[in-house]
């Protein structure tokens, strides 16, 4: 796959491999790898949540959660 990037994209690219010891492709392939796992993560918590409130289930704000727990008192 040959991919076409803007050439200031290139060389923080080249000077990120440099600092890495890695090649450009490494690089490239590593944070695209993590790219993707990032949306299938994403994807994963909306698909979740989908099914939560599908089956009725509520959210709760974390700071709703917090007051509750704290017994309403306010943070030090």
């Amino acid at each position: 796959m040959n991919v076409e990037i803007p050439k200031a994209l290139h060389h923080r690219l080249a000077q990120a491999a440099r600092a890495l010891g890695k090649t450009e492709p490494e690089c490239v392939a590593e944070a695209l790898t993590e790219w993707l796992e990032d949306l299938e993560d994403a994807q994963a918590y909306r698909d979740a949540l989908e099914e939560w409130e599908r089956d009725g289930r509520a959210t709760v704000p974390l700071e709703a959660l917090r007051r509750e727990l704290q017994g309403d008192k306010a943070d030090p």
